[in-house]
C-alpha cells in the first residue's frame, strides 16, 4: 500500500507542480511567476529557520524539565518537512510547506503524525534501533 502511494506521488507531484507552474505564468507572466516561486522559496528557509529555534528551544527547556519533548519533536518533524516542501519549486508544495511550518496550522500535522504513530504501533509496525 505504501509503495503504491510513493508511486503515485511521484508521478502525480511535478505533473501536478508543472500544471500550476503553467497556469501561473498564463495568468501572472512567466517572470512573475518565477520571482514568486522565488520569493516562497526565501520567505519559507526564513520561516522554517525562525520556526525550527523555536522548537528546539521548547523541547530543550522540557528535556530540562524532565519531560519527554514529543509534542515539540513532532512539530520540528513539521518544521523539517515544511522546508524541505519550500525546497521544491512548485506553488503546491509551497503551500502545504507553508502549512506545515505556521503554528496554528502545524498542530493538524502533528495530530496526523501521532495517529500514524498510534496505529503503527498497534499494529507491530513501529520499531526503535538504537546503538549501544
Amino acid at each position: 500500500m505504501v509503495k503504491w502511494v510513493l508511486i503515485v506521488l511521484l508521478v502525480a507531484l511535478p505533473v501536478l507542480e508543472i500544471w500550476g507552474l503553467i497556469l501561473a505564468g498564463r495568468h501572472l507572466g512567466a517572470f512573475p511567476a518565477a520571482l514568486l516561486l522565488v520569493f516562497t522559496s526565501v520567505l519559507g528557509v526564513y520561516l522554517a529557520k525562525r520556526e525550527w529555534t523555536k522548537v528546539w528551544h521548547a523541547a530543550k527547556i522540557q528535556w530540562q524539565r524532565g519531560e519527554m519533548p514529543a509534542a515539540a519533536v513532532l512539530d520540528g518533524l513539521c518544521v523539517l518537512a515544511g522546508g524541505l516542501l519550500l525546497a521544491v519549486p512548485g506553488f503546491f508544495t509551497d503551500i502545504v510547506g507553508l502549512l506545515m511550518i505556521v503554528p496554528p496550522m502545524r498542530v493538524w500535522f502533528r495530530r496526523g503524525l501521532m495517529l500514524l504513530i498510534r496505529r503503527a504501533i498497534e499494529r507491530g509496525r513501529f520499531r526503535i534501533w538504537y546503538r549501544r
